[in-house]
């Protein structure tokens, strides 16, 4: 399981693991954006993000996948 992140400005993060999620809420780092996903949102502005991801989509002949 993954938790989406966004930063103050609401650029998309990489993910993280909910135990590090749950410690943000808790310190009062970042609050709840949206449940489902999942995702929470940082009080701050990051200047220069670390990583980045890519979104596929399979558009098969029964099934459509997506994937991050």
């Amino acid at each position: 399981m993954i938790v989406f992140v966004i930063d103050g400005e609401g650029k998309p993060l990489l993910p993280t693991h909910p135990a590090r999620a749950r410690k943000m809420l808790k310190t009062g780092s970042a609050k709840v954006k949206q449940i489902v996903p999942f995702t929470i949102q940082l009080n701050r502005k990051i200047e220069n993000p670390v990583g980045s991801f890519d979104v596929g989509i399979d558009d098969g002949a029964k099934h459509v996948g997506i994937a991050v």
